[in-house]
């Protein structure tokens, strides 16, 4: 996979400075967000420029070779669950002050996390073709939350960013 490694600003606020950042890795071993997570991980490792936290479990970390280059912050919360949703961030907090940044590579971003927040969004599979009917009714309003809530936002492609961009304008609450 080729990496493109945009320049930084002539006056980043963050020059020569190691930043501290913070990624949710729970769905490591979960298909294709797991493989993003990896190679997010692995990207950052081989820049060497920053200091690499996970959240995770240690069975989620020990297939990778990588594992004890980072810190792991043990967490077992189950993705999509009430507790990862309103009481991770809260755990999270702790630390806080300790992270310049944190990365959700999905859209479920917990609330309360008070470090600056990036989330990437895959696709919005459960809102435009759901496998259940149910799957747009809690989807939308969690994708929109996590998206208003994030300081950035990657969308994985150009038809995820339409439709992110879609969602955001139908949504009724913007702003």
């Amino acid at each position: 996979m080729a990496v493109a490694v945009r320049p930084k600003p002539e006056n980043s606020p963050h020059e020569g400075k190691r930043l501290r950042v913070l990624i949710d890795g729970r769905k490591l071993l979960d298909g294709g967000i797991g493989t993003y997570t990896q190679n997010v991980i692995e990207g950052l490792l081989e820049l060497g420029r920053d200091e690499i936290s996970l959240v995770a479990t240690p069975e989620q970390v020990e297939p990778f070779a990588w594992r004890s280059e980072v810190e792991l912050i043990g967490e077992d919360s189950t993705p999509y669950s009430l507790d990862e949703l309103f009481f991770l961030g809260k755990r999270l907090s702790v630390a806080d002050n300790s992270y310049d940044i944190f990365h959700e590579p999905h859209f479920t971003l917990p609330f309360r996390v008070a470090t600056p927040t990036i989330i990437t969004v895959h696709d919005l599979m459960h809102i435009n073709t759901p496998e259940k009917k149910y799957y747009p009714y809690v989807a939308r309003p969690l994708v929109v939350s996590a998206l208003k809530r994030a300081g950035k936002i990657i969308a994985v492609s150009e038809s995820t960013k339409d439709d992110i961009l879609k969602l955001m304008r139908n949504s009724k609450s913007i702003r």
